[in-house]
């Protein structure tokens, strides 16, 4: 079970507008759980040395520790604050204020866009690699071209061969 894939979709789907991040963070947090869970049977690949896997199942279960006791502390706070407020709790004021910090001023504001640090440095290597011929992509957008052959049954001129 892979977290990241999981929290991956779930970006993408608050990054479309279709599910709100108030009720993505226990989506989220439901996937570190489910994650942490896999270690511990990772751990349990080092049954042939007994001290080896006492040092990683115990190494597993402070990373289980860690994650549930998180989520059991923060997962109530969050939905808790967020039925009082309305708007969210404690982590969703903390990714706001991420979120608002990185795009510059505030999310909402349609007339400010963020500026990735990553494409003005890939950007100018991307334009050496490849070249945008949108000629090229419209036209392969059509399909191939058909072939313009001369039925063989087709009457020529005297001067023209079908060949």
């Amino acid at each position: 079970q892979s977290s990241s894939t999981s929290t991956s979709i779930v970006v993408g789907l608050v990054g479309a507008d279709q599910i709100s991040v108030t009720n993505a963070i226990p989506i989220i947090m439901g996937a570190n759980v489910g994650t942490s869970m896999t270690n511990s049977i990772v751990s349990m690949g080092h049954l042939a040395d007994r001290f080896e896997l006492q040092r990683a199942f115990a190494g597993a279960t402070v990373h289980d520790m860690f994650n549930m006791l998180s989520v059991l502390v923060l997962l109530p706070l969050e939905r808790f604050v967020l039925a009082i407020q309305k708007t969210g709790g404690p982590i969703y004021f903390a990714s706001k204020l991420v979120a608002d910090a990185i795009a510059g001023g505030a999310t909402s504001d349609a007339s400010r866009s963020f500026k990735s640090p990553i494409k003005g440095i890939v950007g100018p290597l991307t334009n050496i690699i490849l070249e945008n011929n949108k000629n090229v992509i419209a036209g392969l957008s059509f399909g191939p071209p058909e072939k313009f052959a001369v039925p063989a049954d087709a009457k020529l001129a005297h001067n023209c061969s079908a060949t």
